[in-house]
């Protein structure tokens, strides 16, 4: 059986990191600026129009970041 003890530190740190930097080059970040007129919900909504219903999640997401 494998031990904690046997385990490479410096490879551990290494596969994590390449992993994380492939999640990384995977993930994006879109900033919208709203109008002061500019419904946050209703903009979240059309964008989010795939034809999936939101999730209870996803609202409360949508509305802890408005």
């Amino acid at each position: 059986m494998l031990q904690v003890a046997d385990l490479d530190a410096d490879r551990i740190k290494a596969d994590l990191r390449d992993k994380v930097h492939g999640v990384k080059d995977l993930l994006g970040l879109v900033m919208f600026e709203l109008g002061d007129n500019d419904d946050p919900q209703v903009i979240f909504e059309a964008l989010n129009g795939r034809g999936t219903p939101l999730l209870p999640s996803d609202l409360i997401k949508n509305r802890s970041l408005a």
